[in-house]
């Protein structure tokens, strides 16, 4: 009875081509193909859709990256500096900033049908005639 087990065991055995000690090896190798693959195929649809041609954050395009954005460093501005001292004022200042754009996006009606207008997105219509040009 023990030697059928043990034929059974030692079948069993041979029929595994992989060693224990390799398995782990084989999933170390595995993982970093099937990331490789992953990065090439991320980097051919990078180029592929075009979204290359308008990435500012290439070290080509520093120049061009300050006239993309007119930032607006008026008082309406909800940019909040994420640098600088922490007290009393810079926590007033960002909780006031905070709850007017809780409000604004908390006002409009989210089953509306002009949900996706200019107005409700914030859009300026004179900032985006300037933009077409």
């Amino acid at each position: 009875m023990e030697q059928k087990e043990a034929i059974k065991s030692n079948a069993l055995s041979e029929k595994c081509f992989i060693r224990p000690g390799q398995k782990l090896a084989i999933l170390i190798v595995g993982s970093v193909l099937l990331s490789l693959t992953f990065v090439c195929i991320s980097m051919w649809l990078y180029s592929a859709t075009g979204a290359e041609q308008v990435d500012l954050s290439r070290p080509g395009f520093k120049d061009v990256r300050g006239q993309s954005f007119q930032r607006n460093e008026d008082e309406d501005s909800l940019e909040y500096s994420n640098t600088g001292p922490i007290n009393k004022e810079s926590l007033d200042e960002f909780e006031k900033k905070f709850d007017k754009a809780a409000k604004d996006a908390t006002s409009v009606e989210s089953f509306a049908s002009d949900v996706l207008s200019d107005k409700a997105l914030g859009i300026d219509k004179k900032d985006s005639s300037e933009d077409v040009k």
